[in-house]
């Protein structure tokens, strides 16, 4: 055998295991179908004069646009899972406003809500954090909104999977 191939042997267990690069076409459909519920949002903040499409809810319409049969693009866990993390936050926020820490705290218990009441989303995380970090005023506003959006996004995004026939929910409760 000669040495340059024992080496690529050698580096085979390197090599990545991602999925492949999807078509060029179907990675625009899906950024140009992500966009819809992202600038409905954006939108309707511009109108209404209220900050509605924050990080985590961009987390959350990418997750159910490009992955709607993953158990944390589900209805429940969305919902559920943002809620989680707007009691934590809450929570977080008024014992420790700002703190990073309390936010890292709030994040994490946000996380074992989902995971206790089988509803993991991820993005809920993101919204137990950035509402520590908040000012306190902001707080209740800005959470009820997250829940709003929440429930926009995941019927915006049944609304476009049912229009192109994918399966979408794989489970509503």
């Amino acid at each position: 055998m000669s040495d340059s191939s024992s080496r690529s042997h050698r580096f085979d267990r390197y090599r990545s295991h991602a999925p492949k690069r999807p078509p060029f076409k179907s990675a625009v459909g899906a950024t140009v179908l992500l966009g819809i519920p992202l600038v409905l949002i954006g939108l309707m903040s511009d109108l209404s004069g209220l900050v509605l499409l924050v990080p985590p809810i961009g987390a959350s319409a990418a997750l159910v646009i490009g992955a709607p049969e993953l158990p944390l693009s589900q209805p429940r866990n969305v919902i559920l899972g943002h809620f989680a993390g707007i009691v934590t936050g809450i929570i977080g926020g008024l014992l420790a406003p700002g703190s990073l820490a309390a936010g890292g705290i709030a994040g994490a218990l946000a996380f074992l809500m989902m995971l206790l009441m089988r509803s993991a989303h991820s993005p809920g995380v993101a919204t137990a954090i950035m509402l520590v970090m908040l000012p306190t005023s902001t707080i209740w506003l800005t959470s009820i909104e997250i829940l709003l959006c929440a429930v926009l996004v995941t019927l915006v995004c049944w609304f476009i999977h049912r229009v192109r026939q994918v399966p979408y929910p794989a489970y509503w409760w």
